[in-house]
């Protein structure tokens, strides 16, 4: 993976070959805004140092892997590829506009999206350094969603462990004694849970109403309130809490709408039509129970065709028991690995 980015960063012989990155006038007025030249070097000595970092990945049936390449390992990749090309031996050997050069190709690779666009003119190929931010932006999500991954296994291997000596718990004091974000398992939950089970209705409110849910496990949650009956079935009993639940759910997904947790649906459009329905649904619960309509979330529901949740196929919801050891397999993309 890091091959191909040493690779890409030759781009063409007229700006990322032996030429410099940066126009020469924008490097002038750009240059009042860089570091001193030593702090530059520095920079670039320790983006470099990055290639050589191992991140093995431990744990039971991960042996001899490492964790995909992250930020720093990338554009440490990106800064090699290009002093390779200019012939430079290491930072020590970079002119003083090199230098420069390479502190505002930095900046860009790691600047927010908004200020992205404007350094991008700053260099002889806008779209081309744009092209390598991408590649950046890429392996930082690849990276995160791996760490994801890693932290919800170790939790999962934990929480089997403890049980062995724990007493018998449902599955909401499970979850909440699971100190991990696991959208995979919260989307399990909030799929198949018994409505009429106490404690696995408090789990899946509490998996769709963490702000880090993915989009589809929120709607699905409140399309199965609102389809199965549930709302309703409560709010002609003068019980509001289930209302009350999905008002906490749809206010948190009214100031986070925008998520990272990225889960697909089968068939992607399974709720893309539920929007009218449950919104009647909600009033017709609000006015049985004299409480202010909720605003139904724009963009909620629609087609979710990422793919779909990993298996928890350990999880017992009935009882919050965990019936066999977690496997690694269902936890982690195996393809993000590469051997140690």
């Amino acid at each position: 993976m890091l091959r191909h980015l040493l690779n890409d960063a030759r781009l063409t012989q007229g700006g990322f070959g032996t030429g410099p990155l940066v126009r020469a006038r924008a490097r002038r007025s750009a240059a009042r805004h860089l570091p001193p030249e030593a702090a530059r070097r520095t920079m670039v000595r320790d983006r470099l140092a990055a290639l050589s970092l191992q991140d093995p990945v431990s744990g039971d049936g991960l042996p001899g892997l490492r964790a995909p390449p992250g930020t720093d390992q990338t554009v440490g990749a990106i800064f090699s590829g290009i002093l390779q090309r200019w012939g430079r031996s290491g930072p020590a050997t970079l002119t003083a506009e090199e230098s420069a050069d390479l502190a505002l190709l930095e900046r860009l690779l790691t600047a927010p999206t908004a200020e992205a666009g404007g350094l991008a003119t700053l260099f002889a190929q806008p779209d081309a350094v744009l092209g390598l931010r991408e590649k950046v932006t890429q392996a930082t999500l690849r990276r995160s969603v791996f760490d994801a991954e890693i932290a919800a296994f170790a939790a999962a291997r934990r929480a089997f462990e403890r049980q062995a000596s724990a007493s018998p718990a449902d599955l909401d004091a499970a979850l909440a004694a699971h100190g991990v974000a696991d959208v995979h398992l919260w989307h399990r939950i909030v799929a198949e849970h018994d409505p009429s089970d106490p404690a696995q209705a408090r789990a899946a409110a509490r998996s769709a109403g963490d702000p880090r849910a993915a989009p589809a496990t929120v709607a699905l949650y409140v399309s199965r309130a609102v389809r199965e009956g549930t709302l309703a079935t409560a709010s002609l009993a003068g019980d509001d809490a289930p209302l009350r639940r999905i008002s906490v759910i749809v206010d948190r997904w009214a100031q986070a709408p925008e998520r990272d947790a990225r889960i697909g649906l089968s068939p992607p459009d399974a709720v893309a039509t539920n929007g009218p329905e449950v919104a009647a649904g909600l009033d017709r619960a609000a006015d049985l129970l004299g409480r202010p309509r909720l605003p139904v979330p724009q963009g909620l529901f629609t087609h979710y065709p990422e793919a779909p949740a990993r298996p928890r196929p350990e999880w017992d919801l009935a009882t919050g028991r965990m019936r066999l050891a977690p496997d690694p397999a269902d936890y982690i993309d195996a393809a993000s690995l590469t051997l140690a």
